[in-house]
This record gives structure tokens, C-alpha cells and sequence, in this order.
């Protein structure tokens, strides 16, 4: 892929992000955490985490060109990583660009955190 598309492919979600963690603020009043580092020996993150209630998205990118996500390696990591999430009793959910930017990412979170409480971050 050129690199000018590239750069257009990134801003175009990076938009749907913000939209997406401004739809889910303005209509649970939970606020997201990007890139937020839930393990303390670990460099793992989660794209968007909501630590108040325990719930995490992860948004995979590559899905359909063999990005790292679906590479095997990339995919036995990604395994690691939301075993030891959910050992920590994180609720992670996964997504791609595509769900982001048509919406059912945000239908899916605003159903998960819906019946949310706060409670003490994990």
C-alpha cells in the first residue's frame, strides 16, 4: 500500500476512535483509557480500557491483509496476552477497524458496559 494511503488509512481511524470513545462517554459516562497498561510486569496494553469497571477493547488491525494479528506468532501472543487478562479478571473484547467505523464496535461496548457499576480499578 502507497504511502500516502497509508497515512489516509490511519487518520480515517484514528477519527472513528475518537468517535467512538466520545459516543460511548456522552452515553455511559465511562471514560476511556487508550493504551492502558494493565499488567504490572508486562508491557501489555489495551487499546481502550474503562479499568473503573474491568472492561477492555482491543481493536485488531491486518485481519484481512495478514497483519500481525492473524500471523501465527502474532495471533499466540495475543493469546497470552487476553489469557492473563481475563486470569485478571478483565473482560476483554475484540474488534477490527471495520466494526469501528460501522458502528458495532460501539453497539457491542455501550451492551458491555451497560450494566456496569464502578467499582475499584483492578
Amino acid at each position: 500500500m502507497p504511502e500516502e494511503a497509508k497515512t489516509k488509512k490511519k487518520l480515517e481511524n484514528e477519527q472513528a476512535l475518537i468517535q467512538l470513545i466520545e459516543s460511548i462517554e456522552q452515553q455511559t459516562g465511562y471514560e476511556a483509557v487508550r493504551e492502558f497498561r494493565f499488567h504490572g510486569s508486562r508491557k501489555w496494553r489495551f487499546d481502550l480500557a474503562w479499568p473503573a469497571v474491568g472492561i477492555a477493547l482491543e481493536i485488531d488491525g491486518g485481519v484481512w491483509s495478514r497483519g500481525r494479528h492473524v500471523r501465527p506468532l502474532g495471533y499466540l501472543k495475543d493469546v497470552e496476552k487476553l489469557n492473563a487478562a481475563n486470569l485478571m479478571h478483565w473482560h476483554v473484547f475484540r474488534t477490527d477497524w471495520q466494526s469501528v467505523k460501522n458502528g458495532e464496535a460501539l453497539k457491542l461496548m455501550l451492551d458491555a458496559l451497560g450494566g456496569c457499576h464502578a467499582t475499584e480499578e483492578l
